[in-house]
């Protein structure tokens, strides 16, 4: 399985646990699903409010040519205990196109564009620029910035904050074991989407690994305990 994790279920939304693209703990992140493979997520939010939300999350990687990946996905949010959808049931559409390492200058950052949490008028509908560096032992660190819906992304008095900074540091954990991974991650607004996390994943075998994290919100400073499993195929 891939050692750079696909986002946790980290309630992106207050309310509501959401799989994203291939990412660090909640942000994206420069890496991509191979092409014509798919990755599949169950991230489930227990310790929130409204009963027990998950989400069903679908990447498939589109293509890789030259120094240019591409991947898609797609989020269903779920109610655990009845088994139906919550609200819509759609939690959005996830798209990015990156390039590779090095591919403009050499040297040059891993740089990606893309969107998520894309759908109808009460989804955030992000748009993110993200470039990332590893520095050998010391880990990985992505800086980026993003900006969405006005009328969603709201502080909790009501005003807009819909625009702010990325920002990760992830690492495997090799001292430990070569199938242990840690990421800190933060998004800089105070609306829904804001908060600080942190994220732990062990592979289980090649194809499966298992999530966990814990997020405070920037805005109400909430907190919760996410898990997330993880599929690869192809």
């Amino acid at each position: 399985m891939r050692k750079v994790p696909g986002l946790v279920a980290a309630a992106l939304l207050a309310t509501t646990a959401s799989a994203s693209p291939t990412g660090q703990v909640n942000i994206p992140s420069t890496d991509f699903q191979g092409p014509r493979s798919v990755h599949l997520v169950l991230g489930v939010a227990p310790d929130l409010d409204d009963g027990a939300p998950a989400a069903l999350g679908l990447t498939v990687g589109l293509f890789h040519r030259g120094l240019v990946s591409a991947e898609m996905g797609l989020d269903l949010d779920l109610d655990l205990e009845s088994g139906r959808p919550l609200g819509t049931g759609l939690g959005g559409i996830d798209a990015k196109l990156g390039l590779d390492l090095g591919a403009l200058l050499p040297g040059a950052p891993a740089l990606a564009l893309g969107v998520y949490e894309l759908g109808p008028s009460q989804e955030p509908n992000m748009l993110y620029a993200l470039a990332s560096r590893a520095f050998g032992k010391l880990g990985r660190l992505s800086l980026g910035y993003f900006f969405g819906a006005s009328s969603v992304l709201v502080d909790p008095v009501g005003r807009t904050d819909c625009r702010g900074l990325l920002a990760s540091w992830d690492r495997e954990l090799s001292e430990i074991s070569p199938r242990l991974w840690v990421g800190i991650d933060y998004i800089g607004t105070r609306s829904s989407q804001g908060a600080l996390a942190l994220g732990l994943q062990l592979e289980l075998a090649d194809n499966v690994a298992f999530k966990v994290a814990w997020r405070r919100a920037t805005g109400d400073g909430s907190q919760a305990v996410l898990a997330q499993l993880e599929f690869d195929a192809g």
